[in-house]
């Protein structure tokens, strides 16, 4: 525990912030709250710092005050002067304590873990992580699902920390071996929306099983399986189930999301939605129909170029409604 000594009042112009700071991103309007809070209540908690040889400090713990404090004002800061540790006791430490309260988002989060990962000189060494996972305060497991990302394709890893790609949808595609293989199905992932327990449960499975499996034939098996329904891979040869099977299944769910919009625009329900005030619901509505237009596109790009093992069909088109 700090005693009275070790805190003094710092000019805000001598802390230098921590250029490794693990945590990248700051809410604006959270720090403005949190200024606004300093100069009514006062510093309740001191930052920390280290003395650096210039006399100067260096920032360890309390970014999120500091720049509250510069944004409003405030001349100083009151900090606690801590003894600087080796670095790899002081990664450890900064992880740790950001997982603890976990305030990192999960390309943040993964960050920190290579970081801590490649200064202790483990980073391609798992055999040694279930020791830094415990210096961590982590579970292994945790640290493994982690480091599963840094498997996957350049592209594929840069979709993800621009937050572009689910963390867990990441993770799963980071079981296929092939990069470019990786690639293509992060794009088909994106394209139609998949849901991410989907992707990581029947998705990936199918994929894995045959790495030949055309992307689209594992999709419908994978649909299939969740369903409830016999596996295309299994149907194979079979009379009774056949690609036209499996397309009519699928037009026959488009037509009943026709029929929804078309009753949409006949009852005005879009107004009615405005006229009450819910426009989250509206908001919904137009995602649906985002999705289902880019789920078409995707499908007929992905069948055009995919071969299901059938013989070519005469598919007919859904009636127009009148």
């Amino acid at each position: 525990m700090a005693t009275e000594a070790a805190i003094r009042s710092v000019p805000i112009t001598e802390i230098v912030p921590d250029s490794a700071n693990l945590r990248e991103y700051f809410d604006h309007e959270d720090i403005e709250a949190l200024g606004r809070n300093l100069i009514e209540q006062g510093q309740l908690d001191p930052v920390q710092v280290f003395v650096r040889d210039d006399g100067t400090y260096d920032l360890y713990d309390g970014e999120r005050r500091w720049r509250a404090a510069q944004l409003v004002g405030m001349a100083t800061l009151q900090a606690m002067i801590v003894e600087r540790p080796s670095p790899e006791d002081l990664i450890c430490k900064k992880v740790s304590r950001a997982l603890q309260t976990r305030n990192l988002t999960p390309q943040e989060e993964l960050a920190a873990i290579e970081a801590a990962l490649e200064t202790l000189g483990i980073h391609g060494n798992p055999n040694e992580w279930g020791a830094a996972a415990r210096r961590l305060g982590i579970p292994i497991g945790l640290l493994r699902d982690r480091m599963k990302l840094t498997r996957l394709a350049t592209q594929v890893r840069q979709e993800f920390d621009r937050g572009e790609l689910d963390l867990s949808a990441a993770q799963a595609i980071g079981r296929i071996e092939d990069k470019g293989r990786q690639q293509e199905v992060a794009k088909f992932v994106q394209e139609n929306k998949l849901n991410t327990r989907f992707v990581g449960t029947k998705f990936i499975k199918h994929l894995t099983k045959d790495p030949t499996t055309p992307v689209m034939e594992a999709y419908t098996s994978a649909l299939a399986e969740e369903r409830g329904m016999p596996s295309v891979s299994s149907a194979k040869g079979k009379a009774d189930y056949t690609f036209t099977n499996r397309f009519n299944e699928m037009l026959a769910d488009l037509r009943r999301s026709v029929t929804l919009l078309e009753s949409v625009g006949r009852e005005d329900l879009v107004s009615q939605l405005i006229g009450r005030g819910q426009r989250g619901d509206l908001e919904r509505l137009v995602e649906g129909v985002s999705r289902l237009g880019a789920m078409c596109q995707a499908f007929m790009k992905h069948a055009q170029s995919s071969s299901f093992g059938d013989e070519p069909a005469h598919l007919s088109a859904p009636e127009t409604r009148r």
